[in-house]
């Protein structure tokens, strides 16, 4: 082909992504220029020529290859529409949302913009050394700045990749050579031990005198990556909701699908596309939301919040009973809030002085387990909080508090404050204030 004539790989693959005509070459997310490339191994015994059109089409392009002249040779169209790919620096390679197994295996790639390749961000170094053993104190965990990330300031559970995931099926080829020393939970040889300090939802038990009681099932959900705050999304549908990130495959038939994603009927809350400014936690993140694509269930029944966790990636809720986060067991429905045998009675004792305050909120993190407060639990890759807006519209009439209130401290009145108020009436009246 003539280069005069020839067009860049970049506009080249755009159109042929927009024209729809290379079976598997598409947008995942148009807004983001996230697409897909088609990438089943020519060794398949279901390989046929339009699994890898596309490499097809590109050797056409750049004259390597000549319709009727040159012998086919798919092996060496995939390695140099590869090579070219990676050349390029408004093309970046998106590992995690790819998928190299299964019947249609696909790269994903994200076109850049000008900003973006102007503006790289940093590609931190990690320092591998090895003293995970010893125990980790609240002191381990450092602050960050929102706005420049960086690997030495994330905490080391994070930077070895102590992420947690149940059953340990990922092979390590699979994931980016970084994360290969992801510690992942061991198989409990199909056993669900109950965790201390929470049961197992009877629907069948339960306080009558409570059950005639009523309380609103609205929640609202807060979700965050570390410390970038995703938002917050309120549920009022009295089943509840899915929370989860990725597809779903809603059309299965009915029994097939309660028994992965949970009831249909459910309000359905995802974690939003992950774009972060240090790739190293972005890459870690993206590994965790993958495993979150079965989701958590959420519902409130009897003024409790019960949470049933469908995904593989382990779930850590911090309960007011329990000094540190315990694990949600895999599809054991647990109490993680109660409004009547809980909050209620602690929010009394506080007005009376005879208790702490007591939080409306619920802490849980996705894939970490954390120790400490606040600042610890935002530095897990993935959290999220949840309250019931009632509980929480209660706590703030008691407290005077609300996001746009904070806390209220005055000191007690000496001699000179007592005169100054008593002067500040006098004023008043004086000008005509009441």
């Amino acid at each position: 082909m003539d280069p005069h004539t020839r067009q860049r790989m970049r506009p080249w693959l755009e159109a042929k992504i927009e024209a729809g005509q290379i079976r598997g070459l598409e947008w995942i997310d148009r807004n983001q220029k996230i697409f897909k490339v088609p990438w089943k191994h020519g060794g398949k015994h279901d390989w046929n020529e339009q699994d890898s059109q596309i490499f097809k089409e590109w050797a056409l392009h750049t004259g390597r290859f000549r319709e009727g002249v040159d012998q086919s040779d798919w092996p060496t169209w995939k390695t140099r529409f590869r090579c070219a790919l990676n050349k390029l620096p408004d093309i970046h390679e998106m590992k995690t949302y790819g998928r190299l197994d299964g019947p249609e295996p696909y790269r994903s790639y994200r076109f850049l913009s000008k900003h973006e390749i102007t503006y790289p961000s940093k590609e931190p170094v990690i320092d591998h050394h090895d003293d995970s053993n010893s125990p980790r104190s609240s002191q381990d965990y450092n602050m960050m700045d929102d706005q420049n990330v960086e690997i030495n300031s994330m905490p080391e559970k994070v930077i070895k990749g102590e992420i947690d995931i149940d059953e340990n099926i990922i092979p390590s080829g699979n994931l980016p050579s970084d994360l290969r020393d992801l510690r992942m939970q061991p198989i409990s040889n199909g056993l669900v031990k109950p965790v201390d300090g929470i049961d197992a939802i009877n629907p069948t038990q339960g306080n009558n005198s409570l059950q005639d009681r009523e309380v609103d099932p609205t929640m609202v959900f807060k979700l965050g990556y570390r410390h970038v705050d995703l938002g917050s999304h309120t549920v009022h549908n009295s089943r509840g909701c899915r929370l989860y990130y990725g597809p779903s495959d809603m059309e299965l038939n009915v029994h097939l699908q309660n028994e992965i994603y949970g009831p249909n009927d459910v309000d359905q809350v995802h974690f939003p596309l992950c774009f972060l400014e240090n790739k190293k936690q972005e890459e870690m993140t993206l590994t965790l939301l993958n495993y979150l694509d079965r989701g958590i269930i959420i519902r409130v029944q009897n003024g409790q919040i019960i949470a049933t966790r469908k995904c593989r990636c382990t779930i850590f809720v911090q309960l007011h009973n329990s000094p540190e986060p315990v694990k949600l067991n895999r599809d054991e429905p647990t109490i993680i809030f109660d409004y009547f045998n809980w909050f209620e009675p602690s929010l009394h004792r506080y007005i009376n002085d005879k208790g702490p305050r007591p939080s409306a909120e619920v802490m849980i993190s996705f894939g970490q387990k954390w120790c400490g407060g606040e600042t610890e639990f935002r530095n897990n890759l993935i959290w999220s909080k949840i309250y019931l807006e009632q509980a929480y519209q209660q706590l703030c009439k008691v407290t005077c508090t609300s996001p746009l209130s904070p806390n209220i401290e005055i000191s007690r009145s000496d001699n000179i404050d007592q005169f100054l108020r008593h002067r500040q009436e006098a004023v008043k009246q004086l000008n005509g204030y009441t």
